[in-house]
């Protein structure tokens, strides 16, 4: 399992933890958060702190302020550049600036997703390891576990709901035909 997931725990010791919050600002809020390992990073650096390779409250608070900051400088982005067609979650504190939704009313759903996001996984991940002996060996099955969790509920929402199907559509072909 460890080729679906390359090799974190050795991506995350070497970069540590100014790494961990650069990732996880560029998930926030940069465009190319899509391709970065959010939750399976968080989960993992959990880990590793149950390992002591990291102190978990240095982790979570750079997790956190990664994720509040990341999510700020795209809600900056988005009210900056305008609409623009979305795609996933990573995109939505752009959306919100997009739809000029109130900074401070942004700031309190940004921190409280933040909070259960950044410091949930991290200590999902920490007591784990710390909870369960050899649970290493099983890392790879756990994170493959967490991405069906955060992949699968959207998708069966998505396709089993002709209303959310047919929402999904004509969202999507309004913005292209805005494009043109």
């Amino acid at each position: 399992m460890d080729f679906l997931f390359g090799d974190l725990d050795t991506l995350l010791k070497t970069v540590g933890l100014l790494g961990i919050f650069g990732i996880v600002f560029a998930e926030s809020g940069l465009l190319i958060g899509i391709i970065l390992p959010g939750d399976s990073l968080l989960v993992t650096a959990g880990f590793l702190a149950s390992q002591e390779y990291f102190n978990i409250l240095l982790l979570i608070i750079a997790a956190f302020a990664g994720a509040v900051l990341g999510d700020s400088f795209g809600y900056a982005f988005g009210k900056k550049v305008g609409p623009f067609l979305p795609v996933i979650r990573t995109f939505a504190p752009i959306l919100a600036g997009v739809g000029k939704m109130r900074y401070g009313t942004f700031l309190f759903f940004n921190a409280a997703g933040g909070l259960l996001w950044a410091v949930g996984l991290p200590l999902a991940g920490f007591f784990l390891g710390k909870l369960i002996p050899g649970v290493e060996r099983y890392i790879a099955y756990i994170i493959a576990g967490i991405v069906v969790a955060t992949v699968f509920p959207p998708i069966i929402h998505v396709v089993s709901k002709k209303e959310a199907r047919d929402k999904i559509i004509s969202f999507i072909r309004k913005q292209l035909s805005k494009q043109q």
